[in-house]
């Protein structure tokens, strides 16, 4: 039995395409395999080509001659005497180089309209930040900025501390990319509080909003004692809900970011539950479960290899839970049909930051330490860009089924996919994913 489960990535097979069999070669199993277990068999992965195969687990395990010359040639084993790395760096260039003849000019912008918050979150990677809001004098020469670098669509993200904190700043860069008819939409990472002080019209036909990212980290007590308001609003769950509820009622999508810890597994259980007896299966409504940034916060995270395994299967009970209630599962940046060429927008050069100041930055978490330029000179230091694309590579590569789709870049303390527990959740969504095709 042998089933097609996923074909082979185009560009892969157009430029690699099938490995001759050479009579004589010793040949061993491609340690870029992932193996799942299924009712119907085994599912095979292949993370060399994206080709995934159903097959018979004692076909598969004892291949037959002709099998096994099969398996060769879509690339399931390798010459003993080639170096796995050196051959899924091959198929990794093929996509960087995908990446380079395609690529765009940077057509989005995340924009940080403040750094002040209303909320005071104890795991804010933020928390050192001086808060002040960007003036109406900067936000004005950003629009014009935009406007001079706009490309035939325009992508902004609405970025704080607490966008809304500078619902100003906003309005008047809408405006003028209004006036002057840019094409543009955009969405907003908030944390809902102040949703309901601004008209929906205005979020819809002004500002363009689609979309909005509101992170809520539990049920009311939970939720409460880790945003923490400022203004100590005993009601503030409540409020977001109405204000999620509303926002839904207008079309908005609306990503529910749940972020978990070792102190509310539980509790996010009954978030969803609570999440989907308000608002049902709403297509509108994207709910999904992270792990806290490990090493962020003040003082930042660090866990024992126990507490990460426990923290793994509190996202994974949530993730389970969203599944099973009917909730679209969020890939998490993992491609099984697709190439990875870049990590995210630092490396790729799709979007830029701008800052309450007008700098630009390539990645919201070094706003203040990493600034490549600014609206006024355009990009000032290509070196530093550069430094965002340098490869990250550690001895775990060697014997990982998922380097040839992995990106890890050098300057990225985010990028913890290695470590417990988010290699765990990585092998799981992967499996997820597999056995949804």
């Amino acid at each position: 039995m042998l089933t097609i489960v996923n074909n082979a990535n185009s560009k892969i097979q157009q430029n690699i395409g099938m490995q001759i069999y050479k009579h004589g070669t010793e040949y061993i199993k491609s340690q870029y395999l992932k193996e799942v277990n299924c009712d119907d068999g085994l599912l095979v992965y292949n993370t060399l080509t994206s080709e995934i195969i159903l097959v018979d687990k004692d076909n598969y395990y004892n291949p037959d001659d002709n099998f096994k010359k099969w398996l060769i040639s879509h690339w399931y084993y390798i010459e003993k005497d080639a170096k796995p790395t050196t051959i899924a760096n091959i198929f990794k260039q093929i996509a960087t180089n995908e990446m380079i003849n395609n690529k765009k000019k940077s057509n989005g912008y995340i924009i940080m309209t403040t750094t002040v918050c209303n909320a005071r979150c104890f795991y804010c990677y933020e928390c050192n930040y001086q808060q002040k809001p960007m003036t109406d004098d900067m936000a004005l020469k950003i629009a014009k900025y935009l406007i001079q670098n706009q490309q035939q669509h325009l992508h902004l993200t609405w970025f704080g501390g607490e966008p809304l904190c500078n619902a100003k700043a906003i309005r008047i860069i809408s405006k003028h990319l209004n006036d002057n008819g840019v094409n543009y939409d955009a969405s907003m990472i908030s944390n809902g509080y102040l949703i309901d002080t601004i008209p929906v019209d205005e979020l819809k036909n002004d500002w363009k909003i689609r979309q909005i990212q509101i992170t809520i980290d539990g049920t009311k007590e939970i939720y409460q004692s880790v945003k923490n308001y400022k203004n100590e609003d005993k009601h503030s769950y409540e409020k977001i809900l109405s204000n999620v509820k509303r926002l839904l009622d207008n079309n908005i999508t609306v990503s529910i970011r749940m972020n978990v810890g070792l102190h509310n597994g539980d509790d996010i259980l009954n978030l969803i539950q609570e999440l989907h007896d308000i608002f049902g299966n709403n297509s509108k409504l994207q709910p999904y479960a992270v792990p806290l940034f490990i090493g962020e916060g003040d003082p930042p995270l660090v866990l024992t290899d126990e507490e990460a395994e426990r923290l793994y299967v509190n996202v994974k009970n949530a993730s389970e839970k969203l599944k099973k209630l009917g909730y679209k599962q969020k890939n998490f940046n993992i491609s099984v049909e697709n190439y990875k060429p870049y990590h995210c927008m630092a490396d790729s050069g799709s979007a830029k930051m701008i800052t309450i100041e007008g700098n630009l930055t390539p990645c919201e978490h070094y706003a203040y330490s990493e600034i490549c330029g600014n609206i006024f000179e355009g990009i000032t230091d290509y070196n530093l860009l550069d430094t965002w694309k340098e490869r990250l590579y550690v001895p775990a590569c060697e014997t990982c089924f998922n380097y040839p789709k992995c990106v890890k870049i050098k300057k990225c303390s985010t990028d913890n996919i290695c470590d417990k527990p988010q290699r765990m959740l990585m092998d799981y969504h992967i499996e997820i994913r597999m056995l949804e095709m």
